[in-house]
């Protein structure tokens, strides 16, 4: 299956917004000197836990379509977008 990285950098993720089909997977890369998590609440709920420096996430499987997610450790809250075609 497809994997999309996504890097933490700076309060934001590169890329800020992921085109992904059902099926694929999307890991996050933290490259600050901080931990940090990315999480979505809503359903399809997921959680990546926390991510130290240097490290990458399990990969989270993308089941549903237009899902947004935000960090929620190390500097505070941004936004990513992953933005899924059935």
């Amino acid at each position: 299956m497809p994997e999309h990285l996504v890097i933490i950098v700076d309060r934001d993720f590169l890329p800020n917004r992921v085109d992904a089909v059902v099926g694929d997977y999307v890991v996050w890369e933290n490259r600050t000197g901080e931990v940090h998590s990315a999480t979505r609440a809503d359903e399809p709920a997921f959680d990546t836990g926390e991510i130290k420096p240097g490290y990458r996430s399990d990969p989270i499987k993308i089941t549903t379509g237009g899902e947004l997610y935000y960090a929620t450790v190390g500097l505070g809250e941004f936004t990513g977008l992953i933005k899924v075609e059935d």
